[in-house]
C-alpha cells in the first residue's frame, strides 16, 4: 500500500507526531512540554479500509485465483466475471489496508501553546488511516496533511484528498 502526500504549499507551521514505537527513542524534553500541548490518541482501524477477497477454484480446470468479487471491472473498462456454476468459492475474507503497523496503539501530535482557533497547520505524519483516494480496488491512505486547530483538537482537513491523484 502506498500512501498520498500532499505539499505544504500554503508555507504552515509543522505539526510533530510522535508514534508509540518512537516513544522511547524520542524522550519530551522538558521544552517540548512545556510549549506544547500534547494530543494524545488511539489508532483504531477505519472500517473504510476494510476489503473482502475471496479465494475461487474453477471446477473444470481446477485453477485456483485470488479476486475482489465475482464480477469485477479491470483496466479500460472491462468486465471480468466469475460465475457460480464455472467458479467454487473456497474462502471469503477481509483484508486492512491501512496501516497495519500501527493498528491499536497510540501516538501524539505537539501542538503549539500558542496556537490560535481556526490556524491551519501541516501535520508530517497523520495519526490513523484517512482515505486520500480509491483506485481500482485498492484505497489509500494520507500520510500527511493540514490539521486546523479548534482550541482543543486538530481537525484534519479531508477536502484536500478531493481531487485525484492517480489515473490509469
Amino acid at each position: 500500500m502506498s500512501d498520498i502526500e500532499i505539499q505544504n504549499n500554503e508555507n504552515l507551521r509543522v505539526i510533530k507526531t510522535i508514534r508509540e514505537k518512537d516513544y522511547n527513542r524520542y524522550s519530551l524534553s522538558a521544552e517540548d512540554r512545556d510549549k506544547n500541548y500534547l494530543i494524545t490518541k488511539t489508532i483504531e482501524p477505519n472500517e473504510d479500509f476494510f476489503s473482502r477477497r475471496m479465494v475461487l477454484q474453477n471446477y473444470k480446470t481446477g485453477e485456483i485465483i485470488k479476486v475482489t468479487d465475482r464480477k469485477m471491472y479491470v483496466q479500460y473498462g472491462e468486465e471480468v466475471n466469475y460465475p457460480y456454476e464455472q467458479w467454487k468459492e473456497l474462502l471469503t475474507y477481509q483484508i486492512y489496508q491501512g496501516s497495519k503497523k500501527d493498528l491499536y496503539t497510540w501516538a501524539m501530535y505537539l501542538v503549539p501553546k500558542d496556537a490560535k482557533n481556526g490556524e491551519r497547520f501541516y501535520i508530517e505524519d497523520i495519526i490513523g488511516d484517512i482515505v486520500a483516494e480509491r483506485f481500482w480496488s485498492g484505497i489509500y491512505r494520507a500520510k500527511n496533511g493540514v490539521g486546523i486547530w479548534n482550541g482543543k483538537d486538530l481537525e484534519i482537513d479531508e477536502s484536500l484528498y478531493e481531487e485525484t491523484f492517480m489515473i490509469g
